[in-house]
């Protein structure tokens, strides 16, 4: 059995592979924090017809209009000479990858700095900031305790 996208006219895949990338050159070309709030959804007629996920987004692109023309007004499919930008309050963007978490370490005697700074501030909210950052994060990968290595020997006598 084939599968679905196989049975599709080949130039609709084209077409929507060439909207694909007016999306992601937009993407890169508008500023940040734009990102994964529009996809191009047609060109017609001159007009690239822009979805966005709010209202808000709507309005900001708007702002950006001119912009956006003249980004892809040289595009050798369809010349673009308009934008209209409408959104779609269900449409779901495909969103970036979420950058991976990176694992912080922290030695226990970083811990017992912070822990004995935030003892001498007087200020609560800034002393439990300091207890949290404290607690936070993993012990140093191969340490176990100031002043010792990991076979347990004194490293004072070296």
């Amino acid at each position: 059995m084939q599968a679905f996208s196989a049975k599709l006219d080949p130039r609709l895949r084209q077409q929507a592979r060439r909207l694909q990338q007016l999306s992601a050159l937009l993407q890169r070309r508008l500023p940040a924090e734009c990102l994964g709030h529009f996809h191009v959804a047609a060109i017609r007629n001159h007009t690239l017809h822009i979805i966005t996920d709010s209202p808000v987004w709507t309005t900001r692109l708007r702002q950006l209009a001119g912009d956006i023309v003249d980004i892809v007004q040289n595009n050798p499919v369809a010349p673009v000479r308009h934008v209209q930008i409408s959104s779609r309050i269900h449409y779901q963007p495909v969103r970036p990858p979420a950058r991976p978490v990176v694992q912080r370490h922290m030695s226990q005697r970083s811990r017992e700095h912070i822990l004995q700074a935030a003892a001498g501030i007087g200020d609560p909210a800034l002393r439990e900031a300091l207890g949290r950052l404290a607690r936070q994060g993993k012990p140093s990968p191969g340490k176990t305790s100031p002043g010792k290595s990991n076979s347990g020997k004194s490293d004072s006598g070296k």
